[in-house]
């Protein structure tokens, strides 16, 4: 239980630091009191982890031998040995396919905080398959310790709160995408259902122009009402000009004579 839990810690605390995301591999896990790693200056700390001897681009066992470096932040290998305490050689056994590295040593007298272990071969310009180290807190005092448990507590959460909002925001990316796609697949969908019906339409348009003379039907009809219009305006002007031409007495006009009468019609009747 207290190894499971050492491994989740130092994992933790290297993914907040952007270890693993950047290396990948295994980490030691600490054999202390508490079993996640803090120590005291001149404190015996135990380590061990197993690895892929044999990784492809990596060192292995025996291009060693191969120390241990105590570091105030991650580096990315070879650079190991550069502003680093060097702790002691590391033991190596392989296991069949695989292997386990070992350490020990006394913890050195440095300021309080947070410390990271990596190993490198002498010199330095290899990493031992795939360990990336481990990560372990040195204190001074108890009061030191539990305030050191409570930051490494809150980079957890942070950890675990980050890595959450990339898998979400990794998840919405997707999401996001497959919404692009099918926008795209709708757009182009729309594009050829209007190509189809402008084809469609076309044949259409064509024989309603050879029929209308190649206008319009509105046209058509406008065209057909203008001349109604000038045909009864034509009409009415014949009418009027034929009413013009009867010459008429000026005593019909006056209502003197009747027309269809050969007597004389009195204007106005006898008084009694």
């Amino acid at each position: 239980m207290r190894r499971a839990l050492a491994v989740l810690v130092l994992a933790l605390t290297m993914v907040q630091t952007g270890v693993v995301a950047r290396a990948g591999g295994t980490v030691f896990s600490w054999r202390d009191a508490g079993g996640l790693g803090y120590f005291r200056p001149g404190e015996l700390v135990r380590g061990s982890t197993t690895f892929s001897p044999d990784l492809e681009s990596y060192g292995v066992p025996e291009d060693g031998p191969w120390y241990a470096y105590l570091r105030s932040g991650w580096v990315q290998p070879p650079r190991v040995d550069e502003g680093g305490v060097r702790l002691g050689r590391v033991a190596i056994e392989r296991l069949g396919g695989g292997a386990r590295a070992s350490l020990e040593f006394i913890m050195p007298d440095l300021p309080a905080g947070r410390y990271y272990v990596q190993l490198c071969n002498l010199p330095c310009s290899e990493q031992l398959g795939d360990i990336v180290g481990g990560s372990l807190s040195l204190i001074a005092t108890s009061a030191e310790e539990r305030l050191q448990r409570q930051v490494d507590a809150l980079s957890n959460k942070l950890a675990i709160t980050r890595e959450r909002l990339e898998g979400r925001a990794e998840r919405l990316k997707r999401v996001m995408k497959d919404l692009r796609g099918e926008l795209d697949g709708s757009v182009a969908s729309l594009l050829r259902d209007v190509r189809e019906l402008r084809e469609d339409l076309a044949p259409l348009q064509a024989a309603e122009r050879s029929q209308s003379g190649g206008i319009g039907p509105w046209a058509v009809a406008i065209a057909s009402l203008v001349a109604a219009g000038l045909a009864l305006l034509v009409l009415r002007r014949r009418a009027v000009a034929r009413t013009k031409e009867v010459s008429v007495p000026p005593e019909w006009l006056a209502g003197a004579i009747a027309p269809d009468s050969e007597t004389r019609v009195p204007s106005e009747a006898p008084s009694d």
